[in-house]
């Protein structure tokens, strides 16, 4: 079996957005606010499409609830079911409300 290192990082980013989808990653209140620019958030996808190294993400995984989160951009966030582990975004924020 041949490893495509672009096919891969595509699935992991399509399972990222399938987990924001469900309400598995959150943003903490505590985050400071999305300030990007749309030019900066079209460079962010420029160079994903180009297969560059856009960083990582950080994320705090627990099944505590934080009493404020914040939605994701302009996306809603679901409710998680109690019990679920969820995803913190501790770095990447900004990178994730772009996609």
């Amino acid at each position: 079996m041949s490893y495509d290192a672009a096919e891969s990082n595509a699935l992991e980013l399509l399972n990222l957005l399938t987990d924001i989808e469900r309400g598995q990653v959150k943003i903490a209140q505590f985050q400071r606010d999305f300030v990007w620019t749309i030019q900066k958030s079209a460079a962010l996808l420029d160079s994903i499409i180009k297969g560059y190294p856009v960083g990582t993400f950080i994320f705090w995984w627990t099944k505590d609830r934080l009493r404020s989160v914040r939605d994701l951009g302009n996306t809603p966030l679901p409710e998680t079911k109690e019990g679920e582990t969820v995803s913190f975004v501790l770095d990447g924020q900004k990178r994730l409300t772009s996609l």
